[in-house]
């Protein structure tokens, strides 16, 4: 984890020191420096090495309470403060010995080891918690003490109610809990809250260490461990953790009234608060049956709970230093996808084969996969390239990467070998996930970890709390591979403000919003089909799992008659596909035998679907709603989707590709007189750059030069003309052009070669190569194939084939015209074509 307002180190004699770390606000406390101090006090517990652990503050203060500028904000909904003091998106120190330890600020009491708060100055608000909940407390000679809250309005908050009487009697505990008024360290001592009292300055921290440095050496961890947890089990003759709970309670119920508003403001303005007069209050009991009833009005399975996190108005920010439309509310991070989900824990989510898992059970296996990747060393911007074929497992690996704070790679698994081998320099991933058939394809000496071997962790009853990581939203979180025209693969880097500004653009163009369901919907269920390691692939793992969705998994390769099986077992509802699948599909003999009715939805993208075969579609699919299929445009560069439209909307619209989303802006370079230019693209999800020294495709103005062509509509339809770059689409798959001219200009007795795309019923479109040879030499189409097989995955190999001795046709500048080409073929046929001479005739 970055750490940003707080900092620890830790000595050869065991000591860890941890400082509050922000000198320039009193080291005051943030729901930042809550997430850190967790995720430190959380690393430093799990190492054997580590004997005791002191808590300081950075300066001459120790820590003046909650920032106040947080405060103010805190003044606007007191919902805010429900999340602050939400323990499932923080780590969990000192969690799982005893239930009373699992709440906030308690934990402390479950670490191993024993923790000293050494105060070196101001101890106000939230620090008395903190010090209060260590195990030994010294502080510097003239520190300043203060609980602060009841001057704001508020109650005794983190238990103090519960813990300080039994520390230092109800006497002294009601002068410092009624009256919030500053006493000294010297005071503090004497009743009893402080171990005791050293000189302060640079001698203060030395003296705090000879304390530790005792415990560190000269007492056993294992006693140590053990008397720290009979110590506070001994103690709980109450139930501490019902006083944390209660006071949220409280405060959660005062923080609505007019006192606090006014204790908040009084503090901004460095005055004296001027309080109404006293309100009769209810009993304590009512107080929280009441704050009980308000909680309940933002249910997570409500819609005011989901507008936190989601909502479709946009506003401006500045995204990579250019101003820019974002949507106003959003997550900052992927993983806090599986925290939304939590409000459909009792539904199925998953199903692969026998497998069946609850949204609950789905979080379970990712917090155990999580824990079993953090044991090999997977963490905050590690990364983890996964090269299998569509499994449970894979997507699981997935959500478990991103809730490390890791950077996913997708790696196609019919890539060749040379081409895997590429992709895993270029990525250099610290993890491969592989399948049987992937591992066979790795470098010599590269582990790869088969996604098999996840498969026990799939299902249980126990699991770890599932960590949450504090990853900046313009940090990397996936690298996705693309064809380019320069040839290989190129590795797109996505922060997480692609994925989540990619998952809210399709959402919100689909009224589906987490923020706008209604949980009594009726559950879709939708079939993976598109491949994990595809952009929309990913948006169907997303998507399903943030609107409640059960997704089924045709694990493996695309298996037409799998396929028609599940959609009428499963009753599958939505099924995200490129127009060969579902081609395939509607000519399978057996079509006519299964029961397909159950879907009222085909989302189509990855190559050109024209309006004949969305017709075909509608014929053979009467059960879909909407007109039928629907188109997707995306780019990987873009952060994935653009536009997007419904069948319906499409049916006037020839050459539509779909409307524009919310926050993608578009501008046409250098339009001819039809308005058709190249597209340029700006949205706040585009990537972040290349793997390696590829030149970015984003230009000085920070616009993306997508290669393709086409116009906009005055109504904001995107419409394509052509493709400027040289891509082919086969079956949903880009193939670079140049990558397999390459390849095949390799092989010795090619002079020349052109890569185009042909026409293809089934397949949108097919690899044509039309080869050249030198004039001394032979090559049969079965040699060149041969050849190809070494360099070039089973995709990309050319299908067609047009072999001569001719000089392919240039231009002016002598660049090869490939429409002329294609022009050419395809009126002899679009087959295989071989025209050659006797070796060494007709030379001039």
């Amino acid at each position: 984890m970055e750490l940003k307002v707080t900092k620890f180190e830790l000595r050869e004699d065991g000591i860890a020191t941890v400082w509050l770390h922000r000198p320039g606000r009193g080291n005051s406390w943030t729901n930042r420096m809550n997430a850190e101090y967790r995720w430190i006090m959380s690393t430093l517990d799990a190492n054997p090495e580590v004997r005791a652990v002191v808590v300081t503050g950075t300066g001459n203060q120790f820590c003046v309470g909650a920032d106040t500028k947080a405060l103010d904000f805190y003044t606007e909904t007191d919902e805010v403060y429900k999340e602050t003091v939400k323990n499932a998106e923080y780590a969990l120190p000192g969690y799982g010995v005893n239930p009373q330890f699992d709440n906030d600020l308690v934990w402390h009491w479950g670490l191993r080891v024993p923790v000293i708060a050494a105060i070196n100055g101001a101890c106000a608000g939230i620090a008395v918690a903190i010090a209060n909940f260590c195990d030994l407390r010294y502080a510097a000679s003239g520190a300043k003490f203060t609980t602060a809250t009841p001057r704001l309005g508020l109650p005794a908050e983190y238990g103090l109610a519960w813990t300080l009487p039994r520390m230092v009697g109800v006497t002294n505990a009601a002068e410092i809990l009624f009256t919030g008024k500053i006493f000294t360290s010297e005071e503090m001592f004497r009743i009893g809250f402080l171990n005791g009292v050293f000189p302060a300055g640079d001698e203060f921290l030395d003296k705090v260490y000879e304390v530790a440095k005792y415990i560190a050496t000269k007492v056993s961890p294992t006693a140590a461990t053990v008397t720290k947890r009979q110590l506070y089990s001994d103690l709980l003759r109450q139930e501490v953790g019902t006083s944390i709970e209660d006071s949220k309670g409280y405060i959660g119920a005062l923080m609505r009234k007019p006192d606090f508003t006014e204790g908040v403001a009084a503090m901004a303005e460095k005055r004296q608060p001027r309080f109404g007069p006293r309100e009769e209050l209810p009993p304590l009991e009512q107080i929280l049956e009441d704050e009980k009833a308000q909680l309940s009005k933002v249910d997570p399975a409500s819609s005011k709970w989901e507008n936190n996190r989601w909502s479709r108005e946009t506003t401006e920010e500045l995204v990579n230093g250019r101003k820019l439309r974002v949507y106003a509310k959003r997550p900052r991070t992927v993983a806090e996808f599986l925290v939304d989900a939590r409000r459909w824990s009792d539904r199925t989510h998953v199903i692969q084969g026998d497998v069946r898992l609850t949204f609950a059970d789905h979080e379970k296996a990712v917090a155990r996969v999580a824990n079993w990747m953090g044991k090999f060393g997977i963490k905050e911007g590690s990364r983890v390239a996964m090269l299998a074929r569509n499994r449970l497992e894979c997507s699981i690996a997935f959500w478990a990467s991103h809730c490390l704070g890791a950077v996913v790679v997708l790696g196609n698994p019919w890539w060749s070998e040379a081409e895997v081998h590429r992709a895993l320099e270029l990525s250099n991933p610290e993890m491969v996930l592989c399948d049987k058939e992937t591992v066979k394809l790795l470098p010599n000496g590269m582990i790869g970890i088969l996604v098999e071997d996840l498969t026990d962790l799939l299902e249980g009853t126990d699991a770890p709390p599932l960590p949450q990581p504090m990853v900046d939203e313009d940090a990397p979180a996936l690298v996705a591979f693309t064809s380019g025209t320069t040839g290989s693969a190129k590795g797109v880097i996505l922060s997480q403000r692609s994925i989540v500004n990619n998952i809210q653009n399709m959402l919100v163009a689909q009224n589906r919003l987490p923020s706008e369901m209604d949980p009594s919907r009726s559950q879709r269920v939708t079939l993976l089909t598109l491949p994990l390691f595809h952009g929309a692939g990913i948006q169907v793992l997303t998507a399903s799992l943030l609107t409640g969705a059960k997704l089924v998994y045709q694990a493996g390769r695309f298996n037409v008659t799998e396929v028609m099986s599940l959609i009428e077992k499963e009753k599958i509802t939505t099924w995200g596909a490129v127009p060969t699948m579902v081609i395939r599909l509607m000519n399978h003999q057996d079509f006519t035998n299964y029961d397909l009715t159950s879907l009222t939805s085909i989302q189509v993208g990855g190559s050109a679907a024209d309006a004949d075969f969305r017709r075909q579609v509608n014929e053979a699919f009467p059960s879909l709603k909407s007109g039928g299929t629907g188109s997707l445009y995306g780019l990987q560069e873009g952060g994935g989707l653009l536009a997007m439209a419904s069948s319906k909307e499409l049916k006037d619209r020839h050459g539509c590709v779909g409307k524009l989303l919310p926050v993608v802006d578009v501008k046409i370079l250098d339009p001819d007189e039809e308005g058709n230019g190249e597209i340029l693209v700006q949205t706040p999800g585009m990537m972040s750059g290349y793997l390696g020294n590829e030149e970015s495709p984003i230009d000085e103005d920070g616009l993306l030069h997508s290669g393709d062509v086409g116009h906009v509509s005055e109504d904001g339809y995107l419409y394509l003309s052509g493709r400027k770059k040289e891509i082919i689409i086969r079956g949903g798959e880009n193939i670079s052009s140049a990558q397999v001219e390459q390849v095949l200009m390799s092989y010795a007795p090619v002079a020349e070669v052109s890569v185009v795309g042909l026409p293809h019923k089934e397949m949108g479109e097919e690899v044509g190569a039309v080869i050249v040879l030198r004039w001394d030499a032979k090559a049969t189409i079965d040699e060149l194939l041969e050849h190809a097989k070494d360099n070039l995955g089973r995709f990309q190999l050319p299908t067609k084939w047009w072999i001569r001795r001719t000089p392919l046709p240039t231009n002016a500048m002598g660049k090869v015209v490939r429409k002329e080409i294609q022009k050419l073929w395809l009126e002899q046929g679009g087959e295989n074509i071989v025209e050659l001479e006797e070796v060494g005739s007709n030379r001039n």
